[in-house]
């Protein structure tokens, strides 16, 4: 048997969630168009043959100052440096909007691309020691010109001093992708994460760097989420869809029951916001939103799980009910 652990990070909204999603072939990870919709650490299990891959998925980066500001819990800082710390391998990801930005090579080592992204210098560290690889995700936005221009620079060591300072040795496969050696990423993946094709080079690599060791999970296993946190993580993701400003973020949740009759499910739901404004808001006019969402959550669980839902949600607010 082999296995890898795989923590998966990067700045909010860059795609983590996407990718592992897609690399497992169904969500796990709550995703939306807004930052920090990951708000634990999740593990997602993928299981081909002898080997298994373990994708730890964190919150993306951000201190306690802006976790308070946010009224974030302590998990979004936390859970990315205890998975970098029992990761084999770091996967740090970047966008086309990162890419645009920082023209890659700005970040276009682990050291750079912590000192840019990462304030915690016991993370820092803790990074700098794994195996680390860097994925260009969204690359199918970006023109096919740039992204050229992007790897000729990394070839040819032509952004201001780069080569001078770092002296490292670039080369390019046969396939067109760049190895990264000596104190670089090991390697640069370029994907967009709802094509599978384009994933299919860093699921291969990554099986390949699965090291002797017993399975962390069960062959069955896809996921460290119970039926409760991944019903959770469908909620969260479609309020985040649904709602704007704050609201998703300052939403408690919890399970007043399930019931399984069969292949139907029953499913009472509490969320608990922080003013009465904050209820109405939830709810809406005469119900509709809650409804919709209700709606939403059902239909999702019956494509996931292949069985029928009810979904009971009440609202309440804080010191009122």
């Amino acid at each position: 048997a082999k296995a890898l652990r795989i923590a998966v990070v990067g700045l909010p909204n860059v795609g983590k969630s996407t990718i592992i999603n897609s690399l497992l072939g169904r969500k796990n990870s709550a995703v939306s168009p807004r930052p920090h919709t990951t708000r634990r650490q999740i593990e997602t299990v993928v299981t081909e043959g002898d080997s298994q891959l373990v994708f730890v998925d964190t919150p993306g980066f951000v201190d306690y100052k802006l976790a308070r500001k946010a009224k974030m819990t302590k998990s979004l800082v936390v859970d990315t440096r205890d998975a970098a710390f029992h990761a084999d391998l770091v996967m740090a990801v970047i966008d086309d909007q990162l890419a645009r930005k920082y023209f890659i090579t700005d970040v276009g080592t682990p050291y750079l691309f912590l000192r840019e992204f990462v304030k915690d210098p016991g993370l820092r560290n803790t990074l700098l020691k794994k195996k680390t690889i860097l994925v260009l995700n969204k690359v199918d936005k970006l023109n096919a010109s740039l992204v050229k221009k992007m790897l000729q620079r990394y070839q040819e060591g032509l952004d201001s001093g780069f080569e001078k300072q770092y002296k490292q040795h670039i080369a390019v496969d046969r396939d067109g992708d760049v190895t990264l050696k000596d104190g670089r990423f090991d390697r640069l993946f370029k994907v967009c994460a709802f094509e599978k094709q384009s994933l299919a080079p860093l699921k291969e690599y990554l099986f390949e760097c699965a090291v002797p060791r017993e399975w962390d999970y069960s062959l069955e296993t896809t996921s460290s989420l119970s039926f409760q946190s991944i019903v959770e993580e469908i909620v969260r993701e479609q309020m985040f869809l649904r709602y704007k400003l704050e609201i998703p973020y300052v939403c408690q949740h919890s399970v007043r029951f399930i019931d399984v009759i069969g292949d139907h499910v029953d499913i009472g739901w509490r969320i608990l916001v922080d003013s009465k404004p904050h209820k109405a808001i939830v709810i809406g006019s005469k119900g509709k939103r809650l409804t919709a969402l209700a709606h939403a959550v059902e239909r999702e669980i019956e494509r996931r799980f292949n069985m029928s839902a009810s979904f009971l949600i009440h609202v309440g607010a804080r010191g009122k009910d």
